[in-house]
């Protein structure tokens, strides 16, 4: 199975990427490094590490091109810095974007989406959860705990 995952080197991703190169799966990795850590990831075969983000759409196009991924797991976030607005926008609303947009292209036959705390929203009533699954074009996205 191809499976690539952004926000690879984070916590979630790279114990995701052990498991599935554990199983024989082939995983490529993209991730900017800004939250993730370089020493999470072991080089080894059938993985391939790309530092680079998701907002950036031709790098984004050009992996989902040449790695044909069959799954996508969605693990990238911006929110190490809560006042850089600009940032947290550019990845996780353009570099989901991108990803939705290349999946749909690249026939994926899913796409696993993660929240962080960005999956919050404040009401007047206080902090809610967004606990339903979303639903990006004809693919659908939703928590990773079922198999794939």
């Amino acid at each position: 199975m191809k499976v690539l995952i952004t926000g690879g080197a984070g916590f979630i991703g790279s114990h995701l990427t052990d498991r599935l190169l554990a199983r024989g799966d082939d995983v490529l990795v993209i991730d900017n490094y800004a939250t993730g850590r370089h020493d999470n990831l072991t080089p080894q075969a059938h993985l391939t590490i790309v530092e680079g983000t998701i907002a950036d759409q031709d790098l984004v196009n050009n992996l989902f091109d040449n790695f044909k991924p069959e799954y996508v797991v969605h693990a990238a976030a911006s929110y190490k810095d809560p006042e850089n607005w600009a940032e947290d926008s550019r990845t996780n609303a353009l570099g989901t974007a991108n990803i939705v947009q290349a999946s749909e292209k690249a026939n994926v036959k899913r796409v696993f989406f993660f929240f962080n705390f960005s999956g919050f929203f404040l009401t007047r009533d206080g902090f809610r959860f967004l606990s339903q699954p979303l639903r990006f074009g004809r693919r659908f996205c939703g928590w990773f705990p079922g198999s794939f």
